[in-house]
C-alpha cells in the first residue's frame, strides 16, 4: 500500500494561509469552517498549487468530535494510506475589536480549538512539524522595536488569546519532543497575489479602503504607527520556517519568529503610498485612538535574518499595485 504524506493546513482559505499553500511541496488538506473565509477561494489556490489539487473539508476545530472524525476519516480512507506529517495552524479569529466586544467567542475559536487540535496530533503521533500563526499582538504595548525575546503583555483579549497558544504549545513540545514548533508573529501582511486569483477578504486596513472607494465614503483613520508587510514575503517565511524545523528535526526545536518590515508608518502614510502607486485618493477623516490599540508597533527582525535568511523583498509599492489590479479586475 503506497502511503502518502500531506500537510494540513488549518483555516486554509484564510487571507495569509491562501497565499502560502502554493509555495508548498507535496500533497495538502486544508480544514476550514470558512466563518470569516470564502470557498471561492480554493478555485485560486487550485490553479496555483505545483502538484495535486488540495483537499478540502469542511471542519470547526471547536467541534471536538468533528475534528476527530476528520482525522480518523482522512488517515483510514480505504485506497492509499494517507498520513499527515505537518501542521500549518492559521485556523482562528483576529479582530482586535471584536475580541474586546466577544471576549468568549476567540478564547473558543483560537484557544479551545488549538488543544482539540492538539488532541489529534497526539493520537496520530506521524506529525512532526507544526507552524503556528501567532501574531504581534502578544507584545502589547512593548517598546519598538520589539524583538521575540522581550516580555509578552497583550493588551487585548485578541492578544491573549495567542500567547495562551504559544504557552499551551510550549507545554506540548516539552511533553512531545518529537514535535517541532515555530511559532510567526505576523505585523501587518498586506497585498495580494500578482496573478490576481487570491486576494483578501478581511477586517485588515487595506480591504477597508476598498470598502471605502467601493461605497464612496470617507474612510476613519485612526492612530498610530505600524509595521506593513507583503502577504508574498509572509508565505516566504512560513516556507523558510518549516525547512527550519525540518533540518533539525532531531532538536526539539520551539522557536518563535517576528515577520515585519522593521518599519513603521501611520494609516494617513500608507493611504499617501496607496496614492502614488496607484493613482487614487482615499478620502478620510482622522478618529484619533481605537480603543484596544497601542501607538506604536514595529519589529525586530533580526532573529529572522539570522536563523531563516529571511528579509522582506516585496515593495509596498508593488504590493498596493498588485491590490488593485486585482480589486479592479472583481
Amino acid at each position: 500500500m503506497t502511503i502518502i504524506n500531506y500537510t494540513l493546513v488549518t483555516g486554509g482559505l484564510g487571507y495569509i494561509a491562501s497565499h502560502t499553500i502554493p509555495l508548498i511541496e507535496g500533497r495538502v488538506v486544508i480544514v476550514d469552517n470558512c466563518s470569516n473565509s470564502n470557498i471561492d477561494t480554493l478555485k485560486g489556490i487550485n490553479a496555483l498549487v505545483r502538484d495535486e489539487p488540495v483537499d478540502f473539508y469542511h471542519v470547526d476545530l471547536t467541534d471536538a468530535e468533528q475534528l476527530a472524525k476528520f482525522f480518523d476519516e482522512f488517515h483510514n480512507d480505504g485506497h492509499n494510506k494517507r498520513q499527515i506529517t505537518r501542521v500549518l495552524h492559521f485556523a482562528g479569529l483576529k479582530s482586535v475589536s471584536d475580541s474586546l466586544a466577544e471576549p468568549e467567542l476567540y478564547y473558543d475559536h483560537n484557544v479551545k480549538a488549538t488543544v482539540n487540535l492538539l488532541d489529534q496530533i497526539r493520537r496520530f503521533r506521524q506529525i512532526e512539524t507544526l507552524v503556528f500563526a501567532s501574531s504581534a499582538a502578544v507584545y502589547g504595548a512593548a517598546q519598538s522595536p520589539i524583538s521575540e525575546s522581550i516580555k509578552c503583555i497583550p493588551t487585548t483579549p485578541y492578544g491573549a488569546t495567542k500567547l495562551k497558544v504559544e504557552a499551551i504549545l510550549r507545554e506540548f513540545a516539552n511533553s512531545y519532543p518529537t514535535v517541532n514548533i515555530g511559532m510567526l508573529r505576523y505585523f501587518n501582511p498586506v497585498g495580494v497575489h500578482p496573478s490576481g486569483l487570491l486576494g483578501e477578504q478581511s477586517k485588515n486596513l487595506m480591504p477597508m479602503v476598498l470598502k471605502s472607494l467601493k461605497e464612496g465614503k470617507e474612510m476613519t483613520v485612526y492612530d498610530g504607527i505600524r509595521d506593513y508587510v507583503s502577504v508574498l514575503d509572509v508565505a516566504r517565511a512560513c516556507m523558510l520556517v518549516i525547512q527550519y524545523l525540518e533540518y533539525h528535526r532531531q532538536a526539539n526545536v520551539f522557536e518563535s519568529w517576528n515577520l515585519g518590515s522593521g518599519q513603521g508608518l501611520s494609516v494617513k502614510e500608507i493611504l499617501e503610498l496607496f496614492k502614488a502607486s496607484t493613482g487614487v485618493h482615499v478620502p478620510y477623516r482622522e478618529a484619533g485612538k481605537r480603543e484596544g490599540d497601542v501607538d506604536v508597533l514595529i519589529s525586530d527582525i533580526t532573529k529572522a535574518k539570522a536563523q531563516l535568511d529571511w528579509q522582506p523583498c516585496v515593495s509596498l509599492d508593488q504590493s498596493f499595485k498588485d491590490l488593485w489590479r486585482w480589486y479592479t479586475s472583481q
